[in-house]
């Protein structure tokens, strides 16, 4: 990861989907929901964003479902837009798809180093047949719980990679 130095007490990470109402929400209370018994809490911003979003939105009702099934509550989420003074002040971007990727660096030119699909983070090289977390609106409820669940599996991955960073960092 590259992030910047300045001094912060804490390390920043931005979930980025579409409309910051599916994805993106359940993947930052999951990663909230990992580091608040744990001694990353209090060191770790999260939020999430959409390329296209709607400033305002509730996460959608099966996100809110399927997420609250997990012990976890994303009910207060509102849905805000991307933008190049959200971006700067995050130090991780995680995106669901390749063309969220592509979208953040080709209007935020200065994010190409930090920002990263949620599957390829982490995985040094390694190669993987999947790297896109496909969006669940429109689905039934077992679509969003599979969203869900690969969504949890791929933040449990890269929690050391996250908690390596903090402890590099210094954040405190």
């Amino acid at each position: 990861m590259n992030v910047q130095t300045e001094k912060r007490k804490t390390l920043s990470v931005l979930f980025v989907c579409t409309a910051n109402i599916c994805r993106s929400p359940m993947a930052e209370g999951i990663l909230k929901h990992l580091v608040s018994t744990n001694e990353l809490k209090g060191k770790l911003k999260v939020e999430s964003a959409g390329v296209a979003a709607i400033d305002g939105e509730e996460a959608s009702l099966l996100a809110q479902e399927v997420s609250r099934a997990a012990g976890i509550d994303i009910t207060r989420h509102r849905s805000q837009p991307v933008t190049k003074k959200l971006l700067k002040n995050f130090d991780l971007v995680l995106t669901m798809t390749l063309l969220h990727q592509h979208e953040i660096e080709r209007l935020y030119p200065g994010c190409a180093g930090k920002t990263f699909r949620l599957r390829e983070y982490g995985r040094k090289g390694q190669l993987y047949s999947h790297l896109e977390i496909d969006d669940p609106y429109g689905g039934s409820k077992e679509i969003y719980e599979i969203c869900f669940l690969t969504l949890r599996r791929e933040i449990e991955r890269i929690l050391p990679e996250i908690e390596k960073e903090i402890k590099k960092s210094g954040y405190s």
